[in-house]
């Protein structure tokens, strides 16, 4: 019945306080189903999907019944299950399959990106891999989840996803390295770790982003510039120390891997 899976639960930080801002505020709680619609997985599924080049000016309609026939073609051959509860999602996919792993990598990244610059909200969690039930969206059970969830909510701390040591030689094992590598880096408390800044660093350096979205990268690029100046103005109006010392730790793991992002603007020739 199990299946030998990786597996990565996701939990929005700051939403029980949001909500109860919400009850005085239109605007918060438009914000709040902005959050929780991104979360749902056709929501998700939809937004990791690939698109034609915008640079593609003859045969358009050609060019993006091509892209829907590989996105189902995708779905078949490397599903990642996505399940969704309140505030929090797991994804999984078999732990042997590159292409379903990167996937994972790649969704979590852009879901990290998407819901900071529509919400400006910060995600943690962790990802391990082991024995999982995950045949639809709706069941979902197994030790890899539980562990998942501890990883989440008693060491990860701070706005990241933990990633466990086993995730490491499973990515090296299946040949995904180059992946990984771009988005995981090594903490200095001595975890793997996925962050908000790791997530632009992979989607700036090295996603197919870089083929032919040339305007995009660049967003992303000037997006990334404010990061750390926006993490200081939201972390500064937080009246709880502990809820502070996540912006503040977070505008520090930008400042750290600000050198290693290629900051270079992309143009076509």
């Amino acid at each position: 019945m199990y299946e030998n899976r990786l597996t990565a639960f996701i939990d929005i930080l700051g939403f029980s306080a949001l909500v109860e801002e919400s009850e005085n505020s239109s605007e918060v709680t438009q914000n709040i189903l902005n959050a929780i619609t991104l979360m749902i997985p056709s929501s998700l599924e939809e937004h990791c999907k690939i698109t034609p080049s915008s640079k593609v000016t003859s045969d358009l309609e050609s060019v993006s019944i091509d892209a829907n026939h590989m996105n189902e073609m995708l779905a078949e051959l490397f599903e990642v299950r996505i399940s969704q509860f309140s505030d929090c999602m797991v994804l999984s996919a078999k732990a042997n399959c590159v292409m379903s792993c990167n996937m994972i990598l790649e969704m979590i990244a852009k879901f990290s990106i998407k819901i900071w610059e529509d919400n400006k909200l910060l995600i943690r969690g962790g990802m391990t891999v082991g024995k999982l039930y995950h045949k639809d969206k709706e069941v979902i059970f197994g030790p890899a989840m539980i562990e998942a969830y501890k990883l989440e909510a008693t060491l990860a701390e701070h706005p990241r996803i933990l990633v466990k040591n086993e995730c490491i030689a499973s990515f090296k094992a299946s040949g995904a390295n180059d992946l990984f590598e771009s988005i995981v880096t090594k903490s200095d408390d001595g975890f793997y770790q996925i962050t908000l800044a790791s997530a632009f660093r992979y989607m700036i350096n090295d996603s197919s982003l870089n083929l032919n979205e040339f305007e995009t990268v660049n967003e992303l690029i000037r997006e990334y510039d404010c990061l750390e100046a926006e993490l200081d103005e939201i972390g500064k109006r937080q009246q709880s120390a502990r809820v502070k010392s996540k912006y503040n730790w977070a505008k520090d793991n930008v400042r750290e891997l600000d050198v290693s992002i290629n900051k270079k603007q992309r143009r076509s020739y």
